[in-house]
């Protein structure tokens, strides 16, 4: 197919993903980068966030944690924690964890670097289901 790219999303229990992209949105550690057939070669860190792959049937979203993404000779391969579709995540339980998250303690530095990891997980996890 021209002017597609092949995308894989690979987590350590499974292939989620394997298809021919017209476009694909990957959340960077700093934000959102955009991929499309003869992207230049890239290789980056991946944060929390939507992971969005346009496809000539539609679009799929999932909500991905963390990981690296690669690009090149158009082939990106996504290596992550975690990828849940969106569509299975509620706005509701979105939010509670988010409460939960903000409510850790953060009495010394490990506890502070936990809570911010959660925070900026449960926060990823809210913008993705208002979206």
């Amino acid at each position: 197919m021209a002017d597609t790219l092949h995308c894989d999303v690979i987590t350590p229990e499974d292939k989620v993903l394997e298809c021919e992209a017209t476009s694909v949105i990957l959340p960077a550690h700093d934000g959102l980068v955009g991929i499309m057939h003869d992207r230049a070669p890239l290789l980056c860190k991946l944060g929390y966030g939507p992971l969005r792959v346009e496809t000539s049937s539609g679009t799929q979203s999932y909500f991905i944690e963390s990981g690296f993404a690669q690009m090149l000779n158009n082939k990106l391969t996504i290596l992550t924690a975690k990828a849940q579709p969106i569509a299975d995540i509620k706005s509701d339980e979105a939010r509670k964890e988010l409460e939960d998250a903000l409510a850790l303690p953060s009495g010394n530095d490990e506890e502070v670097d936990g809570k911010f990891v959660a925070v900026e997980r449960a926060r990823a996890r809210v913008r993705s289901v208002s979206a």
